[in-house]
């Protein structure tokens, strides 16, 4: 949203028109991450310790999506290569659909170039062009909640689906 509104400032809008035009897109946002350790959402209160305890000994990798502001588990994979491709799989879907916006793709990331790397390369195979990806680290924020390790695609739809 960020950028967007950027782009508007570029462009001449006015402070409200930018806020008009970001209120109307934020809708068509897509956040999701993979969690690496379930440790940061215990101590945040996110998660039970019973869910805690399970889900590391089952290597579990919750799979975390951004709806209406509200933090949803989307999928729980078992390995965290499965998460990610879960994650890069539904990034297809909507990149087959012909629904993404191709001016700015990022893959967030908090300490974890490898896997970022990685997404890199999936997203470049589905055509993804190079100059649309653009690497970020998480900040202060989500690190804290999230932990080290984390990684997440964010986009933004040409039209909502929802």
């Amino acid at each position: 949203l960020l950028y967007y509104a950027h782009q508007l400032r570029e462009q001449g809008k006015s402070a409200a028109e930018i806020a008009e035009a970001v209120s109307k897109i934020k809708s068509r946002v897509r956040t999701s991450f993979v969690i690496d350790t379930l440790d940061y959402l215990h101590k945040g209160g996110r998660c039970s310790g019973m869910a805690k305890v399970i889900g590391t000994l089952l290597s579990l990798k919750p799979l975390i999506q951004v709806v209406d502001g509200k933090l949803v588990v989307a999928a729980k994979s078992r390995g965290k290569k499965n998460g990610l491709n879960t994650m890069i799989n539904n990034f297809r879907v909507d990149w087959e659909a012909n629904n993404v916006w191709t001016d700015r793709i990022m893959i967030t990331h908090t300490v974890n170039m490898e896997e970022a790397l990685y997404i890199h390369g999936k997203l470049l195979e589905m055509g993804v062009p190079k100059s649309s990806i653009v690497f970020s680290e998480a900040g202060c924020v989500i690190c804290a909640h999230c932990g080290p390790k984390c990684i997440g695609i964010l986009y933004l739809l040409k039209e909502d689906n929802r």
